[in-house]
Order: C-alpha cells, then sequence, then structure tokens
C-alpha cells in the first residue's frame, strides 16, 4: 500500500485489501520533530473488531484506593461487539503498563482480575478483547490511584484567565453533572494565566506535614514560555503559571501535583489535570465545534441535544435501543477575516458500545443505537467532533447519547389448530441470543417437538422461497424476528400464549423483501385501519393473503378480492415484483 504523498498534509490511498492499517503522523519545522501521533484504519473488514471498556469496583474513596487494604476488581462487563452472536465467546487479554507491580489473582485471560495493591502510586491496566474470528479491539486502559493508609489523595483543580477578558477557563476533568465545562477564549496580545488549587489536609499539619511539587507542561499547541512551570517541595495550596500566546491555535497544558512527606520523600500519590485556552488573533479565529444529536419516530421529534463550547449546560440525549440517530455538525463556525466556509469534520466514537457511522468526514453522519439485549441498564455513547478550517483545528467537544433500554413489555399470540399465520409483537428474548424457531416449536406449539414453524428467506436466485423448520430434520434453527411473518403449524386444540419481553427495536421496522414470496409481521403494531390494500400499495405487492377463520387462505389483490383489516400478531403472505426495502408502519 502506497501514500499518494508521504510529506503531503493531507495523503490518499487506495487500500489493496481489507484488514487493519496503522499510520504515524511527524511534523517537523527543520529544526525539531514533534512526537508522533498515530491512528488506526479497519477497511471493509466484513467482521467488525469489539470494543473493550474496563469496569472497576469497588470505587475508589476519595479517588484513591488504599495499599494493603482493599481487593481491586477490574472486569470487562461493559465490553462489546457489534455482532450480538460474539459476545458471549469473547477472549480477553489484561496486562499492566504502570506502577508498583501487583499479583493477580485470577489469569490474565479472564473475564474480570482481582489484585491487593500493596505499594501506592499510579497503577495503569490495559484490556483487549479478540473476538472468536480473531479481531481484537484497540487497548482500553484505566489508571487508578493507590495511596498509602496513613495518607489521603489530595483534590486538584485548574483555572486559566487572561489580562485582556474577565472569563474564566475550568480544567478539563473538573466536569459536574450540572455545568458544561468551558475552555478560556482569548485573542492576542494578552497574557494568560494558569492557576492550580489543592484540597489536602496533610499538607503542612502534623502527623503527616506532608509537602507539593506542581509541575506545568504544555501538551498541545504552538510552544509557548511558561513562567514558573515548577514549584518544588512547598506547602503551598496554590501554584500559578503565565504565558503570551504568539499563534492562534488550542493550546492545552498539564498540571501534575506530587504529594511528599515530611522529609521530601515521595509517597507514591500523584494527579493531575488538563485544560485547553483558546487562542485566535485579529486575522484568524479557531473554529469552533457544535453539533446537534436528533433523533425521529414516526411521530416526530423523539429526542434533540445541542453540544458545543460555549453551551451553558452539558447536553445529553436519551434515546431507545435500536434508533436511528443523526448528529450534525453544521452549527459550527469559523472566525475573523481568514474564515472559510467549508470545514472538515472529523467524528470519533470515544466510548460506550461499538457502533458504524454512516460517515465519520461528513457534515452529519448517523448511526443506529445498540439494541442492548439483555442488559438491563443504561450505556453511553460519547462521540468527539473535530472541524478544521484551512489551517487549524478546533477543540474537540463532546457529547453522550444514553441509551435507555425499553422497559419490560407483556403481550398475546393467538393460536389456532393446525396453520396459522403468526408475528411475535414482542421480543420474547431474555438471553441476549435471537429468539429462534426451537424456541417456537418446544414453547408455542403446544407439545415439545410436536409442530413445526416456517419462514420465507431468499434462495440462490434472490426469490423468496420457504424455509421449514422442525426439530426431527436435523436443521439448524433460524431466528425469529419482528418483521417477519410465520407459517406455523400445532395440531393441538387453539391457544392463546403469554408472551414476556420487549418491544421491537425501531430498527426492525427497516424491511428487505425479496423478489416474489415474503411473509411480513408488523413489530411495531399495525396502525388503527391499516388494511390489505394500504399493504399492498407500501410493498408493490401483486396479492395479500392471510389464513380467514374457516382455517383457509383469504387473498386480496388490487381490484380483486375483499379487503381486509390487518391485525397484530398475525402475518401476511405477499408477492412482489421485484426485491425493495420498505418501512414498515407502526401503531400511534
Amino acid at each position: 500500500m502506497t501514500l499518494s504523498s508521504s510529506t503531503s498534509a493531507i495523503p490518499t490511498f487506495v487500500p489493496p485489501v481489507e484488514g487493519e492499517y496503522a499510520f504515524a503522523l511527524t511534523v517537523d519545522n527543520g529544526r525539531l520533530q514533534s512526537p508522533p501521533d498515530e491512528v488506526d484504519l479497519l477497511v471493509g473488514a466484513s467482521n467488525s473488531p469489539p470494543r473493550a471498556e474496563i469496569g472497576v469496583s469497588p470505587e475508589p474513596v476519595g479517588g484513591a484506593f488504599v495499599a494493603g487494604r482493599q481487593t481491586v476488581v477490574l472486569d470487562a462487563s461493559r465490553s462489546s461487539d457489534p455482532d450480538p452472536l460474539d459476545i458471549r465467546s469473547l477472549n480477553y487479554r489484561w496486562r499492566q503498563t504502570a506502577g508498583p507491580s501487583v499479583a493477580l489473582l485470577d489469569p490474565a485471560s479472564a473475564f474480570s482480575i482481582r489484585f491487593v495493591p500493596t505499594s501506592a502510586g499510579r497503577l495503569k491496566f490495559e484490556l483487549i478483547v479478540t473476538d472468536p474470528a480473531g479481531a481484537s479491539s484497540p487497548p482500553a486502559a484505566i489508571d487508578l490511584l493507590v495511596r498509602r493508609p496513613e495518607t489521603g489523595a489530595p483534590a486538584l483543580s485548574l483555572q486559566a484567565s487572561a489580562s485582556t477578558t474577565d472569563a474564566r477557563g475550568d480544567g478539563l476533568g473538573e466536569a459536574a453533572s450540572t455545568k458544561a465545562l468551558r475552555s478560556l477564549r482569548v485573542r492576542i496580545p494578552t497574557r494568560v494565566t494558569l492557576k492550580a488549587l489543592v484540597t489536602d489536609p496533610d499538607v503542612g499539619r502534623p502527623p503527616i506535614k506532608a509537602k507539593l511539587t506542581f509541575v506545568w507542561r504544555q501538551v498541545g499547541g504552538p510552544a509557548v514560555r511558561l513562567d514558573s512551570p515548577v514549584l518544588d517541595q512547598t506547602e503551598d495550596l496554590v501554584s500559578t503559571a503565565s504565558f503570551e500566546p504568539t499563534t492562534s491555535r488550542v493550546h492545552t497544558f498539564e498540571c501534575a501535583v506530587a504529594k511528599l512527606d515530611e522529609t521530601g520523600g515521595p509517597t507514591g500519590v500523584e494527579v493531575s489535570q488538563r485544560i485547553r485556552v483558546v487562542v485566535d488573533t485579529a486575522q484568524n479565529g479557531v473554529p469552533e465545534a457544535a453539533f446537534t444529536v436528533q433523533v425521529r419516530s414516526s411521530g416526530g421529534v423523539l429526542s434533540k441535544a445541542l453540544f458545543s463550547a460555549s453551551a451553558q449546560e452539558p447536553g445529553l440525549a436519551e434515546v431507545p435501543p435500536g434508533s436511528t440517530v443523526a448528529m450534525d455538525g453544521r452549527a459550527s463556525a469559523d472566525r475573523g477575516p481568514n474564515a472559510v466556509g467549508n470545514l472538515r469534520f472529523r467524528w470519533t466514537q470515544l466510548a460506550g458500545p461499538g457502533v458504524l457511522l454512516s460517515n465519520p468526514f461528513s457534515a452529519v453522519t448517523t448511526f443506529v443505537t445498540p439494541d442492548l439485549r439483555g442488559e438491563g441498564q443504561s450505556r453511553d455513547l460519547r462521540f468527539q467532533l473535530v472541524v478544521v478550517d484551512d489551517s487549524q483545528a478546533s477543540e474537540p467537544v463532546l457529547g453522550v447519547v444514553r441509551v435507555v433500554p425499553e422497559v419490560e413489555a407483556t403481550d398475546t399470540l393467538a393460536l389456532r389448530k393446525g396453520t396459522s399465520l403468526v408475528s411475535l409483537p414482542i421480543d420474547p428474548s431474555t438471553t441476549g441470543a435471537p429468539y429462534s424457531a426451537f424456541e417456537v416449536v418446544n414453547s408455542l406449539l403446544g407439545r415439545p417437538g410436536s409442530g413445526y414453524v416456517v419462514r420465507v428467506a431468499p434462495g440462490l436466485d434472490g426469490a423468496g422461497r420457504f424455509e421449514v423448520y422442525h426439530p426431527g430434520l436435523g436443521r439448524s434453527p433460524f431466528p425469529v424476528v419482528g418483521n417477519q411473518g410465520y407459517l406455523v403449524f400445532r395440531p393441538e386444540a387453539p391457544a392463546t400464549r403469554n408472551l414476556r419481553g420487549r418491544p421491537w427495536t425501531q430498527a426492525s421496522r427497516q424491511r428487505s423483501l425479496a423478489r416474489g414470496l415474503n411473509l411480513v409481521g408488523f413489530p411495531a403494531g399495525v396502525p388503527a385501519n391499516y388494511d390489505a390494500s394500504r399493504l399492498a400499495q407500501l410493498t408493490g405487492a401483486s396479492f395479500v393473503a392471510r389464513i380467514g377463520l374457516s382455517g383457509r387462505f383469504e387473498t386480496y389483490a388490487p381490484g380483486l378480492g375483499a379487503n381486509f383489516t390487518l391485525e397484530r400478531g398475525t402475518a401476511y403472505l405477499l408477492s412482489v415484483p421485484a426485491a425493495r426495502v420498505v418501512s414498515l408502519p407502526a401503531q400511534r
């Protein structure tokens, strides 16, 4: 694989094969070279890799664990895979990457690991998850602070101010659920002051008489000269550093605070935090990213939230599983006389079950929220947007889409003796695996193994073909889904079955029809007075058939046959002239 130009700001390439590609960028001004910035790209792989996430318990008190007194548990319970069937077969690889070495009480390949930290310091661990096909997640990392029993951990907050404005910027780790973080934005010429404030009862007081060391450093943006970047072995709880910016860009700084004992020896406790300062000039302003998250349902806008650097309150969009979400970055803007009208966009998912963005480089990108099948709690998907003008990038803007599982639902399914056309009005799966024809035969049709289930699936020529499942045939059971209808046969007397589960996802309303025969169900219920003629109009079907009260097929064709009203829990057989995708209506 060859890049169009390895020295261009925007190289291109044509991937020769599917797979994962890794790239690194360094920038050289003729005197100094930047550290590399790396990116991994997954190209056209038929199997999407899993996403690793680390959970920790118990919650650290005051931000730190106590050496020798607590068993720490790290688990992979929130890791995910786009293929629900792979969730049960993931492989795990844990590795400690920094800090005093700990003895694991579990194998490094276990779903969760336990250890008792015995020394103070910062412990870092990494988790990589691999699916059955061998695709691995990017590493997930966690940073744990461990303190001695006799000492506490300092609480750190950062502020930024400037000589030319009354505005104030906050540190990136100072977020609270009730307010949005705000970076300081200034225009040259100005002098910026960074302030670190520590709360720690051990500093300067017996019996610990602890001391602190503050170290400021720049971690991003054009280099500036920081005044007083180090305050060593002090009992002061405040440290300041200042600079005068000379170039417009996003500048990022970090303050690390180390806690020392009375003699100035290290305690192993260190906390750090970062802060951003956005610098404009009279000629050019740093672009500002902003985006809206919107979910639409058949009844209108279901959820909407705004995320921007200037927001007074943090945004949060709550959506159900299986929803199609649109993230729209057209609220972003460029500033100053050199502003450009055509910004470039970069969307990135930072956390949560992995989703597939329709286009991570367009102003508007969409994705479908994960099903969360088998999970009883909400999951947060965290996204980041950066916009780029002709010369510089905005600071990242973060947004959260919270996927809230539907509450458990109940419904009934009426079955006649002999042949019925049915669809499942709710998703009865409670195991995390798709409900299958095996469960239908063994739990819904009477005596186990006494009935059979038929679906219509595309054949090798693309036309719909009947496919039968019966335990005695030796075939694997096919999954049962909400937008598919099924022909079932039971020799028992008519009965009504109670179903318990969850509503089908909104995504299941999208139905791919094969050429020729299809069996269709309505996963979100049937709208009032919706009839066979409207279904034929929606699908282009030459006929729509049901099984009537007499147990025989009744057929409606446009201009022929009696029209009939469609019912919840019933399936309909129809024939279409060509394959197509339709959006099935929902009950209001």
